[in-house]
């Protein structure tokens, strides 16, 4: 950091996990840690909004609020990688490839909300047969690329940004492993394909102003 006449004033490193390895100046001057943190120094903890991170372990102080879809068994994580993964909010965004038809500045919606069909129905033969009330996302960008066609684009948002859909129905189903998949009536072969994708169902409407372009 520098001041008005150009002199730095304080300076510092971070490690993979967010503990601060080295500074100069006045300790403690500059608050900023990860994108999205602030430090604070009467309890050792970075505040991120929606929850508290603490920099000695790297890890949250409460569970992730969407649970396992942030695709983390520990529920306290950071990111994957935090080389190249940011979470600015404390919360796990996931991606989808947007269909011709959709417009993100209308915000997002399935295309039969209300339809009741179930999950083994929409990842088997929602997108031939009409549509479901789920709309189809992934916790992983690198996934949807085998899947992207000419023209497509990629879009992300936090599944805590989801509102109900005109039907009143919000509902987020990860079936992003085989085992989720056929816990939540996925069958078998399905199940892989649902698997591969790293697929998370969303039953809702997603907000244009919480939709992210890439």
């Amino acid at each position: 950091m520098y001041d008005q006449q150009g002199e730095e004033v304080w300076s510092g490193a971070l490690d993979i996990y967010g503990r601060t390895k080295n500074e100069t100046g006045t300790q403690g001057f500059c608050p900023f840690r990860y994108q999205g943190q602030c430090f604070d120094e009467e309890i050792n903890l970075c505040y991120n909004r929606f929850r508290y991170f603490e920099p000695e372990s790297g890890n949250f102080i409460s569970q992730d609020p969407i649970g396992l879809l942030g695709n983390n068994p520990t529920l306290y994580g950071y990111v994957k990688d935090s080389n190249s993964y940011v979470d600015i909010f404390g919360l796990i965004e996931v991606f989808r490839l947007l269909r011709p038809d959709e417009d993100p500045s209308k915000g997002l919606s399935a295309k039969k909300p209300g339809r009741g069909m179930t999950t083994h129905g929409h990842v088997s033969t929602g997108s031939r047969n009409k549509g479901s009330q789920f709309i189809s996302t992934s916790t992983d960008p690198a996934a949807l690329e085998k899947w992207r066609e000419p023209g497509q684009r990629m879009v992300s948002f936090d599944t805590d940004d989801v509102v109900p859909d005109v039907k009143g129905n919000k509902n987020i189903i990860d079936i992003s492993t085989v085992e989720k998949a056929k816990a939540n009536g996925v069958g078998s072969v399905s199940a892989k394909m649902s698997a591969s994708s790293k697929e998370v169902l969303v039953e809702g409407h997603v907000p244009a102003d919480k939709i992210k372009c890439h």
